[in-house]
């Protein structure tokens, strides 16, 4: 094949490359082409499909601060559908240029609170639908009820038109 990489192959780069520290996956013509796997220098590693030496079609990229993003890339850019796990939310919508565009879900990862809304420029659409949220204590259950215990002396009375 005159020294050009075809099928599958495994390559280190050297310090000569600014980005890449390697990738295993498929070539074509000397360039990554097919199914990979490339890791890049700055600890992400990106998993999936490959066109023209870039990230490109249905892929995964583990980010090194431990978040996640599972979707479509165009040219190594989220574009489509995706999913992204970071800093405890998960956001499932749409992404134009790596940004959320259009409509997604935003929420956090317990379950706590959820966001349905149209992004622009990567956020929510009615900013007066943002909150900002702090954990001050985990969740806690509640004790369960006894139902025949009586009422407290100084307990309110209970009125209720329903059951007058």
């Amino acid at each position: 094949f005159n020294g050009e990489r075809m099928g599958y192959g495994e390559c280190q780069y050297g310090k000569r490359n600014y980005r890449e520290t390697y990738y295993k996956g498929d070539w074509n013509n000397n360039v990554r082409h097919g199914k990979g796997e490339l890791g890049l220098k700055n600890g992400n590693i990106v998993k999936g499909s490959f066109v023209d030496n870039q990230p490109h079609g249905e892929c995964t990229i583990h980010y090194k601060d431990g978040g996640c993003f599972t979707g479509n890339l165009n040219r190594g850019v989220p574009e489509g559908k995706g999913n992204l796990i970071s800093e405890g939310f998960v956001y499932t919508g749409i992404f134009k240029e790596g940004k959320r565009e259009g409509e997604g879900v935003l929420e956090v990862q317990d379950g706590s609170y959820v966001l349905k809304s149209l992004f622009v420029n990567d956020e929510p659409e009615y900013t007066f639908n943002r909150f900002t949220m702090e954990v001050v204590a985990p969740k806690f259950e509640e004790a369960p009820v006894d139902p025949k215990a009586k009422p407290a002396k100084d307990a309110p009375k209970v009125v209720s038109k329903f059951t007058e």
